[in-house]
């Protein structure tokens, strides 16, 4: 018989908070764009849902305009359309990029209103 007391229980190293926000996948050598909805967002990843199901190519990067934010991030596992994001590094958005894909999130952050 199985122990059930540790169902439900975080096995992240960081606390998630909840959100529904707005996000955008640049994925590949292309940066390919891709709509998402953010679902938890944790000190080290997030978890997304894409409005289809499909695949993300590296590199990977999740921009999140309302927060101002963007990481490169690594596929922890994916469910149909859901996605486990771990965060591998941030990216300073207000720097000047010095390599793709980071000037590509730059560029679609500054045109969604970033400053």
């Amino acid at each position: 018989m199985s122990d059930d007391s540790d169902q439900g229980q975080e096995r992240r190293r960081a606390t998630r908070r909840r959100t529904l926000l707005s996000g955008i996948l640049l994925h590949g050598p292309a940066s390919l764009t891709v709509d998402c909805a953010v679902r938890d967002v944790s000190d080290t990843g997030a978890q997304v849902r894409m409005f289809a199901i499909g695949y993300l190519a590296r590199p990977t990067i999740l921009l999140i305009p309302k927060l101002d934010r963007a990481w490169e991030v690594a596929v922890a596992w994916q469910r149909g359309a859901s996605f486990g994001l771990t965060f591998a590094r941030e990216i300073d958005l207000r720097a000047e990029a010095t390599s793709e894909p980071d000037g590509a999130a730059r560029r679609i952050w500054r045109a969604r209103g970033g400053r």
